[in-house]
């Protein structure tokens, strides 16, 4: 790579629409508490934080004001990276969700559900 340049994007995503809404589906039944907020008050929120990355990912957001429409992200670049490769994209649920959710409780990067604010 070359200095100061990020090069391409590769996202390792999973080939049909994941909801939003079944990530905080999944996250109740952890026993996480937490309001349901519009798009509008997302992009607010996450703009808000101070981290680019964050506020960057406001600019994806879908435009339906509910968790229901997925978020998408183009993958013609992983695809073709992984051409000849044994590597595939399992779907996200079940397991592999349950898999992600742990590492993320288990980094700290989600808190525990008694340190949830409501």
């Amino acid at each position: 790579m070359t200095r100061g340049r990020t090069g391409a994007t590769y996202h390792l995503t999973s080939l049909g629409p994941f909801p939003v809404a079944a990530v905080l589906d999944r996250l109740r039944d952890r026993g996480h508490h937490f309001a349901s907020l519009t798009r509008e008050q997302w992009v607010h929120a996450l703009n808000e934080t101070g981290d680019d990355i964050l506020a960057l990912a406001a600019t994806h957001l879908p435009s339906a004001s509910d968790a229901d429409a997925p978020v998408a992200f183009g993958r013609d670049n992983t695809l073709i990276a992984l051409a000849d490769s044994p590597i595939s994209f399992p779907p996200i649920e079940g397991a592999v969700l349950d898999a992600y959710l742990d590492h993320f409780a288990d980094t700290g990067f989600f808190p525990a559900p008694s340190e949830m604010r409501t």
